[in-house]
């Protein structure tokens, strides 16, 4: 089961982390000084300013990149459709342990 947020198209896998997503005032969300890109977390958003940029690996086919080497060569080498479908929501994912995971998450703690 996928929580949805009423105030936009987020989807979460716990209703935890959607809580979070709605109930967290604009007004602490982090923003990166180098990009566009913003963070409910400031630890999430550090991770992202301070994390070398030497260390970022680019996809050759599109213009993704990643943090860690293995993660674009997952993305690289898997098909680009995603084949593995929830049953319980519209997810779908590249890696049947990705959609077993989801599916099987407890959904409250």
């Amino acid at each position: 089961k996928c929580f949805h947020c009423d105030k936009c198209l987020k989807s979460f896998s716990r209703e935890g982390n959607m809580k979070t997503h709605v109930y967290l005032p604009m007004s602490k969300c982090f923003h990166c000084d180098k990009c566009l890109k913003s963070f409910s977390r400031e630890g999430n958003m550090k991770t992202h300013v301070y994390l070398p940029m030497s260390k970022c690996f680019h996809c050759n086919k599109c213009a993704k990149s990643f943090s860690r080497e293995g993660n674009m060569k997952t993305h690289i080498f898997l098909p680009m459709s995603k084949c593995f479908h929830c049953d319980s929501c519209p997810k779908s994912f590249s890696l049947k342990g990705n959609m077993k995971t989801h599916f099987y998450l407890p959904m409250s703690k």
